[in-house]
């Protein structure tokens, strides 16, 4: 439902050339997420056999390997792709995309953090705690429809009206808020320092970046 409205309203206040510009630096970020994304069914598996045994030491020793070299692997494609992304664009575009540069940029950093959602997900659904993400989930489209609005809204009603720029910084920034959230509450589950993860965050894109 959420994401019916955030294409219906970019349609409806910016038009046609901010939804194509969108949809394309939207198509190429996940691209960056098609290699990390093979590995979360045996993620899964792994997750549930664990918690199947009640071994709640093995989940976190898997996850203190597994989820920052994912994390790492994603970043340093996205990363890539960030700093290439007019090249990337006239090679998968054209030059009449030139539009999509900057969303392009911006929603790049998107697919770094889908894999920590889809791995924290993984954890989530392994150990039988489907009401809490459902909670989550559901908090996080009611935040994003609001965060939609006041991105891409037009100026005359209280939006910023930043068009397909607004849309892609507002996916950034909830999804990196709603990762967050999930990371602290897996980190508490397992006994692991919640400051150690986000610090890796910031300090492999920065690394790449750089």
């Amino acid at each position: 439902v959420g994401g019916l409205f955030e294409r219906w309203l970019l349609q409806y206040i910016a038009g046609s050339a901010e939804q194509g510009s969108f949809s394309l630096s939207y198509k190429i970020s996940q691209l960056c997420f098609i290699f990390t994304s093979a590995m979360i069914p045996l993620i899964i598996r792994e997750f549930s056999i664990a918690a199947g045994q009640n071994n709640y030491d093995k989940i976190k020793y898997q996850f203190k390997i597994i989820a920052p070299i994912l994390f790492t692997f994603s970043a340093f494609i996205a990363c890539f792709v960030i700093i290439q992304a007019k090249t990337v664009i006239y090679f998968l575009g054209s030059e009449e995309f030139t539009g999509a540069l900057a969303p392009l940029i911006i929603m790049s950093f998107y697919p770094i953090h889908q894999t920590y959602g889809q791995l924290l997900g993984s954890f989530f659904i392994s150990t039988g705690r489907t009401k809490l993400i459902s909670i989550i989930g559901i908090t996080t489209v009611v935040v994003s429809i609001v965060t939609t609005y006041i991105f891409v809204g037009s100026k005359d009603y209280y939006g910023l009206g930043l068009g397909a720029l607004g849309l892609s910084l507002k996916m950034i920034i909830v999804q990196f808020c709603q990762v967050n959230i999930q990371l602290f509450i897996v980190t508490k589950i397992l006994g692991l320092s919640f400051l150690k993860f986000f610090l890796h965050q910031i300090g492999i894109i920065a690394l790449f970046l750089i």
